[in-house]
């Protein structure tokens, strides 16, 4: 039984965010690993269509005014338009996205849940500093189909850390804070989903 989310009153959202995650992110992390998604553009694709998905289906929470109200502007962090640049760059045109995107059903979540989903989908540019230096690996780099992988104009590791600041910063209550870390679950579960779609194991 995992530990109840009020045990540690010191501990932070962010932290519990990352304890409620671990298991769920490493195992996601082994996934796309067996994909091999960086030794060709091919599987790269797989990755990108992936990426896709999960982007085209978070991009709206940047927007939404619930989530201002608990988070500010965090619009800079959305990363959508750079997904779609690096599809194009490797010839999956505008109505191939749009066929892929069809099938993704709009999210509809409480603000708390959309925290959990920000979470998520940001940690995943520090770890897109590693993803960058393999993409670069096959020739591919800000310029032509990695642009998403690029690291924040503000640096990566200043960026997350103003968003676990403003994560911590929020006054959720206990309901709220289930609902926050159910929503990064949900996140990962989904990303998982389209890894099991769209890169198929290597082993």
């Amino acid at each position: 039984m995992e530990a109840s989310l009020t045990t540690e009153k010191t501990e932070t959202l962010a932290e519990q965010l990352k304890r409620q995650t671990t298991t769920v992110h490493e195992s996601l992390d082994k996934r796309i690993i067996r994909a091999r998604p960086f030794d060709s553009e091919q599987n790269y694709l797989g990755f990108l269509k992936m990426q896709l998905c999960f982007h085209w289906l978070v991009r709206p929470l940047f927007n939404d005014p619930n989530v201002a109200a608990l988070m500010g502007n965090i619009s800079h962090g959305c990363r959508f338009d750079q997904v779609v640049q690096d599809c194009l760059d490797l010839n999956l045109n505008v109505e191939q996205q749009q066929q892929l995107l069809a099938s993704v059903l709009p999210l509809k979540v409480t603000a708390a849940e959309a925290v959990g989903w920000i979470y998520t989908i940001e940690g995943s540019n520090i770890g897109g500093a590693f993803l960058f230096k393999m993409a670069k690996q096959i020739g591919l780099n800000e310029d032509r189909g990695a642009l998403h992988l690029a690291g924040h104009i503000d640096g990566r590791a200043k960026h997350w850390r103003e968003v676990k600041q403003c994560i911590n910063q929020l006054d959720l209550n206990s309901a709220e804070q289930q609902q926050m870390i159910a929503g990064a679950r949900d996140a990962f579960s989904f990303v998982r989903h389209k890894v099991e779609e769209f890169l198929p194991a290597c082993d």
